[in-house]
């Protein structure tokens, strides 16, 4: 919503856009029902058995993310996700998909660092395969920002 009213040049002053004030009041209407919601954050890990690591990623026009789970023998834990919008600057699907591969990444490397037992096993999905193909190719392209 925000960057719609970025995008639309409104001034200070200036009355918001119709389409834009229905989605904000929606959104606040809405938004009380965040505070039911309620994620454990305490994960009692077994050091004797193994944990396995599992990551997706996706990405829309206006956002893209990632988040990961624990799976250990008996119980899956929600372990941490993260978001960004996607740049006002238009991008392709595919290169959010890979800005949202590498926000996984990097989520991951984070999360290995702080457990305090290695992973047996840890599996990064993604639902784009011109992602897949393109991190299987050397890196022949320029980067982007």
């Amino acid at each position: 919503m925000l960057q719609e009213l970025w995008k639309s040049k409104a001034l200070w002053d200036d009355p918001i856009p119709s389409s834009i004030l229905e989605n904000w009041n929606k959104f606040t209407k809405e938004s009380k029902y965040l505070n039911s919601i309620s994620i454990p954050r305490f994960m009692e890990i077994d050091q004797n058995s193994d944990i396995i690591l599992h990551g997706f990623c996706d990405a829309s026009t206006k956002a893209y993310a990632a988040v990961v789970y624990l799976k250990s023998k008996q119980e899956i834990h929600l372990v941490s996700a993260k978001t960004r919008v996607a740049p006002i600057k238009q991008l392709t699907i595919p290169r959010l998909e890979i800005c949202g591969s590498l926000l996984l990444a990097e989520l991951i490397s984070v999360i290995q660092k702080a457990l305090r037992t290695k992973p047996a096993e840890c599996f990064l999905w993604t639902d784009s395969t011109i992602v897949l193909s393109w991190l299987m190719k050397p890196p022949l392209k320029k980067t982007f920002s």
